[in-house]
């Protein structure tokens, strides 16, 4: 067959491998179930009330026996 150069699939967790151009997704949200819950953050804004959320996500890639 034809030799393909620069694609060696990452192993990941259970065995998974995670292909090229493979992707994930992040949804930032409140404390799932928080309006039922006394102890957790309130997740309820009001009329007049200003929301303000900072996320910061760092990102590396550790090559370890793939380079």
């Amino acid at each position: 067959g034809k030799k393909s150069y620069g694609y060696v699939p990452l192993l990941g967790k259970k065995g998974t491998f995670y292909r090229k151009h493979g992707l994930f997704c992040l949804m930032p949200q409140n404390y799932p179930d928080a309006v039922n819950h006394k102890n957790f953050p309130n997740s309820i804004l009001n009329p007049g009330e200003v929301y303000v959320h900072k996320i910061q996500y760092k990102f590396g890639l550790l090559l370890g026996k793939y380079v």
